[in-house]
């Protein structure tokens, strides 16, 4: 399991989270979990679902700091397992916030603060 694992979200979606104290995406409440993703699968994530989005921000969850199951999964049948949080994501389990922006082409980058994890 890795020790960090990462969830795109907006900017707005997670100032909000702050002042509720806990993270829940509107999916949640039909599939369950959150998606997230490792390090290695982040820009494929970001590329593939939110071509075209602004306005949002990389949360760098400690996986030792999350209370409820992560499980690697591919509920779509392919092989690549995706990490899927199976509870909400709470402000201390998240070390670092990074703004994750396209770049003009609309096309996502790996951060250069996700490199030092």
């Amino acid at each position: 399991m890795q020790s960090i694992i990462y969830h795109i979200t907006t900017k707005t979606a997670w100032d909000e989270a702050l002042k509720l104290g806990f993270y829940v995406p509107l999916a949640f409440e039909k599939e369950k979990f959150i998606h997230c993703s490792t390090k290695q699968q982040v820009v494929n994530t970001a590329n593939r679902i939110f071509k075209n989005k602004w306005d949002l921000v990389l949360l760098c969850i400690q996986t030792e700091k999350v209370l409820s199951a992560i499980v690697y999964e591919n509920l779509d049948g392919g092989a690549e397992l995706y990490p899927h949080i199976y509870g909400f994501i709470y402000p201390i389990m998240v070390i670092q916030t990074i703004p994750f922006e396209a770049d003009e082409m609309g096309v996502f980058h790996l951060p250069g603060e996700v490199r030092e994890y």
